[in-house]
Protein backbone atom coordinates (compact mmCIF):
# COMPACT_ATOMS: atom_id res chain seq x y z
CA UNK A 1 0.00 0.00 0.00
CA UNK A 2 1.41 3.38 -1.01
CA UNK A 3 2.33 5.78 1.77
CA UNK A 4 1.04 9.34 1.45
CA UNK A 5 3.74 11.82 2.37
CA UNK A 6 2.95 13.78 5.54
CA UNK A 7 4.38 17.20 6.38
CA UNK A 8 5.81 17.05 9.90
CA UNK A 9 7.13 20.60 9.57
CA UNK A 10 6.50 22.24 6.20
CA UNK A 11 9.46 24.04 4.66
CA UNK A 12 8.36 27.61 3.81
CA UNK A 13 8.20 28.77 0.22
CA UNK A 14 11.72 29.49 -1.00
CA UNK A 15 11.01 33.14 -1.72
CA UNK A 16 10.02 33.71 1.90
CA UNK A 17 13.15 32.16 3.47
CA UNK A 18 15.64 34.70 4.81
CA UNK A 19 19.25 33.53 4.50
CA UNK A 20 20.83 32.77 7.89
CA UNK A 21 22.77 35.81 9.09
CA UNK A 22 24.01 34.71 12.51
CA UNK A 23 25.32 31.56 14.17
CA UNK A 24 25.51 30.63 17.83
CA UNK A 25 29.11 30.64 19.07
CA UNK A 26 28.32 27.36 20.84
CA UNK A 27 28.22 25.50 17.50
CA UNK A 28 31.62 26.73 16.36
CA UNK A 29 33.20 26.19 19.79
CA UNK A 30 31.87 22.63 19.98
CA UNK A 31 33.12 21.91 16.47
CA UNK A 32 36.60 23.19 17.35
CA UNK A 33 36.56 21.13 20.56
CA UNK A 34 35.64 18.00 18.58
CA UNK A 35 38.57 18.67 16.24
CA UNK A 36 40.87 19.02 19.23
CA UNK A 37 39.61 15.78 20.83
CA UNK A 38 40.31 13.84 17.64
CA UNK A 39 43.76 15.28 16.99
CA UNK A 40 42.91 17.54 14.04
CA UNK A 41 43.20 20.88 15.82
CA UNK A 42 46.69 21.88 14.65
CA UNK A 43 45.88 21.03 11.02
CA UNK A 44 42.60 22.96 11.27
CA UNK A 45 44.35 26.00 12.74
CA UNK A 46 46.93 25.97 9.95
CA UNK A 47 44.04 26.07 7.45
CA UNK A 48 42.25 29.03 9.06
CA UNK A 49 42.78 32.23 7.09
CA UNK A 50 45.13 34.51 9.05
CA UNK A 51 42.56 37.30 9.52
CA UNK A 52 40.20 34.86 11.27
CA UNK A 53 42.53 33.01 13.64
CA UNK A 54 42.24 35.31 16.61
CA UNK A 55 38.48 35.71 16.24
CA UNK A 56 37.89 31.95 16.08
CA UNK A 57 40.24 31.17 18.96
CA UNK A 58 38.63 33.66 21.34
CA UNK A 59 34.90 32.94 21.00
CA UNK A 60 32.59 34.33 23.68
CA UNK A 61 30.31 31.66 25.12
CA UNK A 62 26.70 31.37 23.97
CA UNK A 63 26.41 34.52 21.87
CA UNK A 64 25.23 35.26 18.35
CA UNK A 65 27.98 35.89 15.81
CA UNK A 66 27.81 36.96 12.16
CA UNK A 67 27.54 33.90 9.90
CA UNK A 68 30.94 34.85 8.42
CA UNK A 69 32.54 33.31 11.54
CA UNK A 70 31.05 29.94 10.62
CA UNK A 71 32.03 30.39 6.96
CA UNK A 72 35.66 30.96 8.02
CA UNK A 73 35.59 27.94 10.35
CA UNK A 74 34.03 25.51 7.86
CA UNK A 75 36.29 26.75 5.05
CA UNK A 76 39.24 25.61 7.18
CA UNK A 77 37.44 22.35 8.03
CA UNK A 78 36.81 21.59 4.34
CA UNK A 79 40.51 22.09 3.65
CA UNK A 80 41.32 19.20 6.01
CA UNK A 81 39.99 16.76 3.42
CA UNK A 82 38.74 14.33 6.07
CA UNK A 83 36.81 11.23 5.04
CA UNK A 84 33.08 10.96 5.63
CA UNK A 85 33.30 8.64 8.64
CA UNK A 86 35.64 11.02 10.46
CA UNK A 87 33.33 13.98 9.80
CA UNK A 88 30.23 12.02 10.88
CA UNK A 89 32.01 11.23 14.13
CA UNK A 90 32.71 14.92 14.54
CA UNK A 91 29.01 15.71 14.06
CA UNK A 92 28.07 13.13 16.70
CA UNK A 93 30.58 14.72 19.08
CA UNK A 94 29.17 18.19 18.47
CA UNK A 95 25.67 16.91 19.32
CA UNK A 96 27.00 15.45 22.59
CA UNK A 97 28.99 18.57 23.47
CA UNK A 98 25.99 20.86 22.97
CA UNK A 99 23.32 18.77 24.75
CA UNK A 100 23.45 21.04 27.80
CA UNK A 101 23.03 24.18 25.71
CA UNK A 102 21.69 24.25 22.14
CA UNK A 103 20.28 20.72 22.26
CA UNK A 104 19.04 20.65 25.85
CA UNK A 105 15.47 20.45 24.51
CA UNK A 106 16.38 17.35 22.53
CA UNK A 107 18.06 15.79 25.57
CA UNK A 108 14.86 16.30 27.59
CA UNK A 109 12.78 14.81 24.79
CA UNK A 110 14.97 11.70 24.70
CA UNK A 111 14.14 11.08 28.36
CA UNK A 112 10.40 11.22 27.73
CA UNK A 113 8.53 7.97 27.22
CA UNK A 114 7.16 7.46 23.73
CA UNK A 115 9.46 9.93 21.96
CA UNK A 116 10.20 8.85 18.36
CA UNK A 117 12.32 10.16 15.47
CA UNK A 118 9.14 11.82 14.18
CA UNK A 119 8.81 13.63 17.51
CA UNK A 120 12.39 14.85 17.16
CA UNK A 121 11.81 16.05 13.59
CA UNK A 122 8.80 17.98 14.83
CA UNK A 123 10.97 20.13 17.10
CA UNK A 124 13.77 20.69 14.58
CA UNK A 125 12.70 24.31 13.87
CA UNK A 126 13.15 25.07 17.58
CA UNK A 127 16.55 23.37 17.65
CA UNK A 128 17.56 25.20 14.45
CA UNK A 129 16.63 28.55 16.02
CA UNK A 130 19.08 27.82 18.85
CA UNK A 131 21.91 27.57 16.32
CA UNK A 132 21.02 30.05 13.58
CA UNK A 133 19.18 33.32 13.07
CA UNK A 134 17.02 32.81 9.97
CA UNK A 135 17.34 30.04 7.44
CA UNK A 136 14.66 27.38 7.77
CA UNK A 137 14.08 23.64 8.06
CA UNK A 138 11.33 21.25 6.98
CA UNK A 139 10.59 17.58 7.55
CA UNK A 140 8.27 15.14 5.78
CA UNK A 141 7.36 11.59 6.72
CA UNK A 142 7.76 9.50 3.56
CA UNK A 143 7.05 6.05 5.01
CA UNK A 144 6.20 4.33 8.31
CA UNK A 145 9.85 4.69 9.40
CA UNK A 146 11.23 6.99 6.74
CA UNK A 147 11.48 10.75 6.41
CA UNK A 148 13.04 13.57 4.41
CA UNK A 149 14.65 16.53 6.18
CA UNK A 150 15.73 19.78 4.53
CA UNK A 151 17.55 22.95 5.56
CA UNK A 152 17.39 26.03 3.35
CA UNK A 153 18.78 29.54 3.47
CA UNK A 154 22.01 28.28 5.05
CA UNK A 155 25.23 29.45 3.34
CA UNK A 156 27.21 26.69 5.07
CA UNK A 157 25.58 24.09 2.80
CA UNK A 158 28.29 24.68 0.22
CA UNK A 159 30.81 23.05 2.56
CA UNK A 160 30.94 19.25 2.42
CA UNK A 161 32.32 19.22 5.97
CA UNK A 162 29.30 21.11 7.31
CA UNK A 163 26.78 18.96 5.42
CA UNK A 164 28.29 15.68 6.60
CA UNK A 165 28.81 17.00 10.13
CA UNK A 166 25.22 18.27 10.27
CA UNK A 167 24.05 14.86 9.08
CA UNK A 168 25.99 13.41 12.02
CA UNK A 169 24.22 15.80 14.39
CA UNK A 170 20.79 14.84 13.02
CA UNK A 171 21.60 11.13 13.30
CA UNK A 172 22.86 11.58 16.87
CA UNK A 173 19.61 13.32 17.80
CA UNK A 174 17.29 10.59 16.50
CA UNK A 175 19.44 7.55 17.39
CA UNK A 176 18.37 7.34 21.07
CA UNK A 177 14.74 6.97 19.92
CA UNK A 178 15.22 3.86 17.77
CA UNK A 179 17.37 0.73 17.50
CA UNK A 180 19.30 1.96 14.49
CA UNK A 181 19.09 4.85 12.03
CA UNK A 182 20.52 5.85 8.66
CA UNK A 183 20.76 9.42 7.38
CA UNK A 184 21.92 10.02 3.80
CA UNK A 185 22.30 13.18 1.75
CA UNK A 186 19.88 13.35 -1.17
CA UNK A 187 20.93 16.65 -2.71
CA UNK A 188 22.40 20.03 -1.92
CA UNK A 189 22.77 23.49 -3.38
CA UNK A 190 24.82 26.57 -2.45
CA UNK A 191 22.54 27.27 0.52
CA UNK A 192 20.39 24.16 0.97
CA UNK A 193 20.64 20.46 1.75
CA UNK A 194 18.17 17.58 1.90
CA UNK A 195 18.63 14.31 3.77
CA UNK A 196 16.81 10.97 3.55
CA UNK A 197 16.29 9.22 6.90
CA UNK A 198 15.28 5.70 7.88
CA UNK A 199 15.11 3.93 11.23
CA UNK A 200 13.99 0.72 12.91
Amino acid sequence: MAFTEIAIVALPERASIVVASQVRSTLIAASIQALRQRGYYDRWLANVDAEWRERLLVLPAGVWLPIDHAVAHYTACDRLGLDEDAILGMGNAVAELTQKTAFSLAARLVREAGATPITMLGIMPRLWSRLFVDGSVGAYQTGPKDARFSAAGIPLARFAYWRVGFRGIVQALIQPMCRTSIVRELKHGPDSVTFKMAWV
